[in-house]
């Protein structure tokens, strides 16, 4: 059995998600591992992460915002050349505080949908040095829900299902293979359009990330641990044409994760600590994000 993976960070679905002085969700910008570059398949993933206010203006309220993602989505292998992949979130995103009654929202997150195409591929070759670069493009949904119940009115923007709009995306990964280690670095780009309901733009959105990974079998199994680093740059929202403060913010991760592979079937974690980071105009602090999935290639 043989296992290739490649990493992509493309934006997509759900809480599209500058950040704002009480919330800020960012998970769930990026595809991650990817089993089995050349092959379809159909998955689950889940995303959690935890963003803690810290301004002391409101250091007694304590406020907490939790956000899981849960992602199903699939791939469509079109010769070796093109691939489509989907995805379709439903998002929990619930806040906390000491002096008011914790809020949670959920439901259908926004979808997205992207074509990759492949540039060049000496992965299937017999060389030592091997490498696959593919660049691609798509656009994200407004199928969750902007405006929410009235009851949250009062919550940021970005804790909401979704974003109102119609984005674009693009992206690129450029993976290199030596015998059984593997390095990979991406980068995607998401450009905003404006909620014309509410006259609201979410930022637009750089991500990158690299890893190394090892690549080692064991009967069926087949195993890849990986470390790397991953970096995002969110631009302010726009509310009425106005920069709106409390929004956007950059951020540096470290990686850490594992995948593994056993017949059609494919299983991974990872975790993401971050290494600096200014959400918000310092006002929120990420306490770390958590990812899982399987997916059933075929």
């Amino acid at each position: 059995m043989r296992i290739f993976l490649t990493a992509i960070s493309l934006l997509i679905v759900t809480s599209a998600f500058a950040c704002d002085i009480c919330g800020c969700s960012s998970a769930g910008n990026t595809l991650g591992i990817l089993p089995h570059y050349q092959r379809s398949f159909i998955g689950f993933r889940t995303f959690y992460q935890n963003f803690e206010n810290v301004n002391p203006l409101y250091e007694a309220d304590n406020i907490q915002d939790y956000f899981i993602q849960n992602n199903l989505w699939g791939r469509l292998a079109l010769g070796n050349r093109w691939q489509l992949i989907g995805v379709l979130p439903y998002n929990i995103n619930r806040r906390s505080g000491q002096v008011f009654n914790s809020q949670t929202l959920h439901g259908i997150g926004d979808a997205s949908i992207l074509a990759n195409y492949t540039i060049i591929n000496s992965i299937d070759s017999m060389k030592t040095f091997r490498h696959h670069l593919m660049v691609g493009t798509g656009t994200k949904l407004p199928t969750g829900n902007f405006m929410a119940d009235e009851l949250f009115q009062d919550i940021p923007a970005n804790f909401r299902l979704g974003t109102g709009s119609i984005d674009a995306l693009f992206n690129m990964v450029y993976t290199v293979q030596v015998q059984g280690f593997i390095f990979s670095a991406n980068a995607s780009y998401r450009l905003t359009t404006e909620n014309k309901t509410r006259e609201y733009e979410f930022g637009n959105q750089f991500n990158g990330m690299a890893f190394l990974a090892y690549q080692q079998r064991m009967e069926n199994w087949a195993f890849q641990p990986y470390i790397g680093a991953s970096f995002e740059q969110l631009k302010k929202d726009r509310h009425y044409d106005y920069e709106q403060v409390g929004t956007g913010g950059h951020a540096t991760y470290s990686l850490v994760g594992v995948e593994a592979a056993y017949n059609q079937y494919s299983f991974g974690v990872n975790w993401q600590t971050p290494l600096s980071q200014n959400y918000a105009d310092g006002e929120l602090e990420n306490r770390g994000r958590v990812m899982a999935s399987i997916t059933y290639l075929f």
